[in-house]
């Protein structure tokens, strides 16, 4: 379980990525949405997926963070969906077996990629 919550923790690193190159008053708000999220996921494997109110809430901050990469860009609209797409279908791929923690972790490191590589498309 411990791998779970470890493997959610690179979704931050697009925060950082957002500090770096991009006005924070035009992005504030795309951090937010980046760190609610990813805090909400990471309570989501703390409490190894058995919490309701928190599965809903998980749930509902990655549904609104996939919005506001379709508002923000726009530009992109083919490639984010496309590449969302690609990452929701391998999650719900993944079998309840002996290897879920591991496959699941492996999921989440590349669900970080994609955060990482679609907040650099952001043409602020």
């Amino acid at each position: 379980m411990i791998c779970l919550v470890l493997s959610t923790l690179p979704h931050y690193l697009s925060i950082l990525l957002l500090y770096k190159y991009y006005n924070i008053n035009k992005i504030n708000i795309y951090i937010k949405i980046i760190f609610a999220s990813s805090s909400l996921s990471v309570l989501y494997h703390v409490y190894e997926e058995n919490n309701i109110i928190i599965t809903y809430f998980d749930y509902t901050m990655a549904f609104i963070w996939f919005l506001y990469y379709l508002k923000i860009l726009y530009n992109y609209l083919n490639k984010i969906i496309c590449i969302n797409a690609f990452i929701f279908i391998i999650n719900i791929s993944i079998p309840y077996n002996d290897y879920y923690y591991i496959n699941h972790s492996i999921w989440h490191l590349l669900s970080a990629y994609k955060c990482y590589y679609t907040t650099c498309l952001i043409e602020i």
